[in-house]
């Protein structure tokens, strides 16, 4: 397990090292556009950057960071893999259209957290996972909808946590079998 700054850590990786992608970026657009709420991520924003804030620094996902981001994560994986990369409405909206420059899209999976959760506006129980490929390759099963009902993870230590279940499915469409 490491502990880096994404960008960072892609650009340390080699080219064409990577099975699969699966990746939660911070959801960091509507919070820092529209300063809703108190910041989950990072506690109060006014702590932004502060030795005692909670969690972490969110990843920027502007448009120029994100094209880095995607550009690494084309040149990490290897040819004719999957991606899969989870968004919230907001993020889905402003970013996805740079992940068509850089990836083939191929859906965009729903997962119905079941269970209504945070929001302004409408709350909402939903988040997305834009599924691209870098190259052709065929899933391994067509039996998965792309709508997942999973119940989301309540209670947790870490204010985003995701269902194991989520992972699994997207495991089950894209790793390969049998490599060592």
């Amino acid at each position: 397990m490491f502990q880096d700054d994404a960008i960072s850590f892609l650009k340390s990786l080699p080219a064409y090292s990577v099975d699969i992608i699966i990746t939660d970026p911070a959801y960091s657009g509507m919070n820092q556009r529209l300063k809703l709420g108190r910041g989950k991520i990072i506690g109060k924003y006014a702590d932004t950057g502060k030795d005692d804030a909670k969690w972490f620094e969110e990843f920027h996902d502007t448009e120029g960071n994100y094209r880095v981001f995607l550009q690494q994560c084309y040149r990490v994986l290897r040819n004719d893999r999957h991606i899969y990369i989870m968004f919230d409405s907001y993020s889905l909206l402003s970013l996805a259209p740079i992940a068509r420059d850089v990836f083939e899209i191929k859906n965009v999976l729903c997962w119905d957290k079941a269970n209504i959760g945070l929001g302004h506006y409408f709350r909402r129980r939903h988040e997305f996972i834009l599924f691209a490929s870098k190259g052709k390759r065929h899933l391994n099963s067509k039996s998965i909808p792309d709508v997942w009902k999973i119940k989301r993870v309540v209670a947790s230590q870490y204010p985003t946590q995701k269902p194991t279940e989520i992972f699994e499915l997207m495991l089950k469409g894209s790793a390969e079998k049998d490599v060592a």
